[in-house]
């Protein structure tokens, strides 16, 4: 049939099975193709257009069927909630859509959705530091100073360079586990406790970093399969990073490969560090994998000490080939980041249409051991870049050649794109079909549409957007004190809570340890318990031995404010089968994992012990009681509890901690005379070395209180009034303090 005019719908599906014999308005031609034989068709139905069937692919047969089915799409899905554009919506909303079929047949609705956060983040930094060994080790030039400029300068920097971020490329020292000498990595721990110290960085937590280890971190040298790293995981350990929010954790049963989490520029972070391995270890690549693969929603950074060597394009490693051959296939994967290699390299690599780029920096071989120099990666979204330069705190130089300062094309503010959220199968025509779309972040705009599918046909709805609800979130630091006595587990774990949610603690004792109790924003001995999160909060799981003395600290317990110079007294119980002869009562003032200070050493357990509250103040307090049994039927073990919770010392100035320090000075905190030793607090106006001695009134040296190189501030350093030999008798005592070109001496009276 053949029309003057198209015909809608309705009038296609009005006769298409029935057989029209009699003229119809605008029915220009008509074959009823009845001949039965032949290749010559006649018009009918009034028409008289005649015509010649062609080719041979046909054949005859008789009578019409009039049997065409046809299948109408479904209508546009129509939105039922929430509402466009709609604002405070809750964190799990229920995405609703009503769906109808012409033919009334039942549908299959699928929901898409995107957070739509579209206006790139703030420019943020990250540092890369190349190896410091010879900085560390004192070598070729080089010494530790230059690694205290590097990470003062970071320091300085970290609000106007918003640096978020310290990635170190190995070889943080020359000697491994240096035949048991660790002063090169002494020198590592007072470098770097810079950047990881709330009071240098404005951060609660300073700034994330972890210590990547090279060849010269391990003992032997290079050979990780039948290496020791014992230093390393002394100083850099799980130990030292264990209940910052940024870590993420390590494998195996040390820190030689780590990963951390953390968050810059509106974009989320995973960072793993592998040990240097000339014969990489299938499981680790197969563990640096699996979290790739749990953390894709997060940008992944991988650090090693050799993936490449230098040039453009540096040739890989064979570490460096195994990983990129390992890892390629995330596309969360961009940036690899090494050292090793006397020079600069940089190669990319795209698989998959994903780009990762591999940058080398090593200095050790210039002029002091490398003269401080730094990388420096400004990341700009907005431009989606990656601005590289190079320079030296210690020399305040830049390099400018094309090796040392380019840029790196990185897309850091396409929108994401969409993602199936779920199907409703089975919805009748004209009903509703509902998705919970959960785990949504506070505060941000999210957009959805949905398909409607009759199984034949179908269509696509407009695309909506709602903003949600700003929900509070809150951080939860778990530690275990000892580390070694066991492990805590939150459910769920993760790196932020909304406000309001519940997070149960179990603690989880190693083998020959028992849980206690808990202490800091949880209290008591029920195992596990259940956490409401109304704020940031740090737990502390206690484990002893078994067999160890049962000690309760029951003053101060938490909640209580210390008057500097006031007399209080601290009170505890210690019980053990074979009786408590001494313990030991020491003070935190940076919360329950210390460090801590000892206010009284192999003291009676009279169950009792008075303090002089001393300088500084603090409002994160903590005592600690450790008992030690007497070892008459057993070997000796030691058990102790902490404050339940912080205790406050009030400072007696307020505002004078702000002041610049502009003079080298020294002063007593504690009274003087005392009865309980001697706490003293110093102050430097640019970084030094410092000795600070303790003399008798004969001119006998007591004890060595300092000696080591402090940074630019206030410090403070306690004499807990004994000497070698036992407790220091009554009498006259000196303290000198001596900083190049400066000495200063303070006279007390111990008074027993």
């Amino acid at each position: 049939r053949i029309w003057n005019a198209a015909r809608t719908q309705s009038d296609i599906q009005g006769t298409i099975n029935a057989q029209i014999s009699t003229p119809a308005a605008g029915l220009v031609a008509r074959w009823a193709l009845d001949e039965g034989s032949g290749t010559a068709v006649g018009g009918s139905a009034g028409t008289s257009v005649n015509g010649t069937i062609t080719g041979t692919a046909y054949a005859w047969v008789s009578g019409a069927p009039f049997n065409l089915a046809f299948n109408l799409p479904p209508s546009a899905p129509a939105l039922v909630g929430p509402a466009d554009q709609a604002t405070d919506v809750p964190l799990s909303p229920t995405l609703q859509v009503s769906a109808a079929d012409p033919d009334g047949q039942s549908l299959t609705v699928q929901f898409y959705g995107r957070s739509a956060v579209s206006s790139p983040g703030t420019d943020f930094t990250i540092i890369g530091m190349p190896d410091t060994q010879y900085y560390t080790g004192e070598l070729n030039g080089g010494t530790n100073a230059i690694l205290l400029s590097q990470t003062n300068w970071i320091t300085a920097n970290r609000a106007s360079r918003n640096i978020g971020y310290v990635a170190t490329l190995g070889d943080c020292v020359e000697h491994g586990d240096n035949g048991g000498n660790d002063i090169e990595w002494q020198h590592a721990d007072a470098g770097y406790s810079l950047i990881e110290n709330p009071l240098t960085t404005g951060l609660p937590e300073g700034l994330p970093y972890g210590i990547t280890v090279g060849n010269h971190d391990q003992s032997p040298n290079g050979n990780p399969d039948g290496a020791t790293t014992v230093f390393y995981n002394q100083y850099f350990g799980a130990n030292r990073f264990t209940g910052r929010t940024y870590y993420g954790g390590h494998y195996g049963s040390n820190n030689d490969n780590w990963f951390n989490l953390f968050r810059a520029g509106g974009m989320d972070f995973v960072v793993i560090s592998l040990e240097y391995d000339t014969t990489p270890d299938a499981a680790i690549l197969d563990w640096a994998d699996g979290l790739l693969t749990t953390y894709a929603n997060r940008r992944a950074i991988v650090l090693s000490h050799n993936f490449i060597g230098t040039g453009n394009p540096g040739a890989w490693s064979a570490q460096g080939q195994a990983t990129y051959d390992r890892l390629k296939t995330h596309s969360n994967l961009f940036l690899m980041l090494c050292g090793h290699v006397p020079g600069e390299g940089r190669r990319s690599d795209t698989f998959n249409g994903n780009t990762v780029y591999t940058l080398m920096s090593d200095y050790q071989g210039r002029t002091n051991g490398g003269n401080g120099w730094l990388r420096i990666m400004q990341f700009s979204p907005a431009n989606n870049v990656i601005h590289v330069s190079t320079y030296s705190p210690w020399l305040n130089q830049t390099e400018n050649d094309a090796d040392s300062q380019f840029d790196v094309p990185y897309s850091m503010s396409a929108a994401e794109p969409y993602a199936l959220l779920g199907t409703s199968a089975g919805v009748a025509s004209g009903g509703t079909a509902s998705l919970v779309w959960s785990g949504l972040a506070g505060g941000m705009p999210y957009q959805w549409y949905t398909t409607v599918s009759d199984g034949v046909a179908t269509v696509t709805g407009p695309t909506w957007g709602f903003t949600t609800q700003v929900v509070p979130t809150h951080t939860l630091a778990v530690v275990s004190a000892p580390a070694a006595g066991g492990a805590v587990t939150p459910n769920p774990n993760r790196a932020a809570y909304d406000e309001g949610s519940v997070v149960q603690l179990t603690a989880s004792p190693a083998s020959g340890w028992e849980f206690r109790s808990w202490c800091g924003d949880a209290a008591g001995s029920a195992n596990p318990i259940s956490l409401t999160m109304s704020r940031d909060k740090r737990v502390t799981a206690i484990f002893n031995e078994i067999g160890a003395p049962l000690v309760a600290v029951s003053a101060p317990n938490g909640g209580e404010a210390l008057a500097i110079g006031s007399l209080y007294e601290i009170r505890w119980s210690a019980e053990d089968a074979e009786g408590v002869e001494l313990v030991d009562v020491l003070l935190s003032r940076n919360g329950p994992s210390g460090p801590f200070e000892t206010l009284g050493e192999g003291i009676e357990n009279t169950g009792s012990f008075l303090w002089n509250v001393s300088y500084p103040g603090t409002a994160n307090g903590y005592v600690k009681v450790v008992a030690h049994n007497p070892a008459v039927l057993s070997p000796s073990l030691s058990g102790f509890d902490l404050s339940d919770a912080a205790f406050t010392i009030p400072d007696l100035v307020t505002g004078v901690d702000d002041q610049p320090v502009t003079a080298f000075s020294m002063r007593m905190t504690s009274s003087n005379p005392t009865s309980n030793g001697a706490s003293l607090a110093f102050e430097l106006p640019r970084t030094e070395r410092v000795r600070v001695e303790l003399f008798d009134a004969a001119g006998r040296l007591v004890e060595t209180l300092a000696d080591a190189a402090y940074p630019m501030g206030r410090h403070s350093v306690r004499w807990g009034g004994r000497t070698p030999h036992g407790q220091a008798p009554s009498g006259v005592y000196f303290v000198r303090f001596r900083a190049p070109g400066h000495t200063i001496t303070r006279r007390f009276v111990l008074v027993r």
